[in-house]
């Protein structure tokens, strides 16, 4: 009896074990690991971000939350080169998820002498090659107008498909050297769905066949 009991443990744990794991943490705990930057700026993951900015005269303050979770990245631009932050997972992803971001512009394009000072990110989504299978960018302005000139974008998302490996954002600050832009970055990955490997089905079969067998000889008993 205990080694039929056995067979049937042993199938019932094959039928529970996945056949992939996906452990993707993206910045939850302050880590920023798989992430890589270049610019004058900085990346950074925290928990809140206080903004106290002025664009145009008008001040601006808030409490940046995370979209997701309890940790999001926040990307600066200062000077005149554009800040590049590049994200490679550590195996294509088995699931959907989305990338959020939030633009904090300073420079919107308002001033009719300097229409170029006009601060602006683009997000850019890999899959198994060099080109892209998604790219879109904004600008303050189009912030700046949609919100009813704030110059909050507040969270917004972009979906991460299936086989996505990397994915890449800049952040440019508007022509100048002043007045920096800030942008915050999160992302969520769905868990994949658990598919037992063929030796498993094949065990999960055996442990039913076992189970029937033990029911038969006790209902005979």
């Amino acid at each position: 009896m205990s080694k039929h009991l056995s067979a049937l443990t042993l199938a019932v744990a094959a039928i529970a074990a996945p056949a992939t794991s996906f452990a993707d943490v993206g910045l939850e705990g302050g880590s920023t690991a798989g992430y890589s930057y270049t610019g004058d700026g900085s990346f950074t993951a925290t928990t809140t971000y206080d903004v106290d900015t002025t664009p145009y005269g008008v001040n601006y303050t808030n409490t940046i939350i995370p979209a997701v979770d309890s940790y999001f990245g926040v990307l600066t631009a200062t000077g005149t080169t554009t800040s590049t932050l590049n994200y490679t997972f550590a195996s294509p992803t088995t699931s959907s998820g989305t990338l959020y971001v939030r633009l904090v512009a300073v420079d919107v394009g308002s001033d009719p002498s300097y229409p170029e000072l006009d601060d602006a990110f683009s997000v850019t989504l890999f899959g198994d090659t060099a080109t892209p299978y998604f790219s879109s960018t904004l600008k303050g302005s189009q912030v700046y107008a949609s919100t009813g000139n704030y110059p909050d974008s507040g969270w917004f998302g972009f979906a991460v498909a299936s086989g996505t490996t990397s994915f890449s954002i800049s952040l440019s600050n508007g022509g100048d050297e002043y007045n920096d832009p800030t942008l915050f970055v999160d992302h969520y990955q769905s868990p994949p769905l658990t598919v037992p490997e063929p030796m498993s089905s094949g065990l999960a079969l055996v442990g039913l066949a076992v189970a029937g067998f033990l029911a038969r000889r006790k209902k005979v008993a």
